[in-house]
């Protein structure tokens, strides 16, 4: 899945591109959620290597804003999915 991470280079624009055709379509507000989750999960998965700031600093990036307390559940559970992604593959 890191094969959907556009990063530019460094003499370029200081921005992050994630790129999925295949989700391309409209979801309900719920259904939006699930998937943006199982894809960060499998993001994540791949990015097992990254450290955990560098992890935090993706998804801060992702999020276009900084993380709180409230994001901290929402951080639990991509981790919880991401080792379920380990487990059967």
């Amino acid at each position: 899945y890191l094969c959907h991470v556009l990063w530019p280079l460094p003499r370029g624009p200081s921005q992050l591109y994630l790129i999925d055709l295949g989700r391309v379509q409209k979801h309900s507000c719920w259904t939006a959620r699930r998937w943006i989750a199982k894809d960060l999960a499998q993001l994540l998965y791949s990015a097992k290597d990254c450290t955990r700031a560098e992890q935090l600093r993706f998804l801060r990036t992702y999020l276009q804003r900084p993380l709180c307390k409230a994001d901290r559940y929402w951080i639990r559970c991509l981790h919880w999915k991401a080792a379920r992604i380990g487990r059967h593959t």
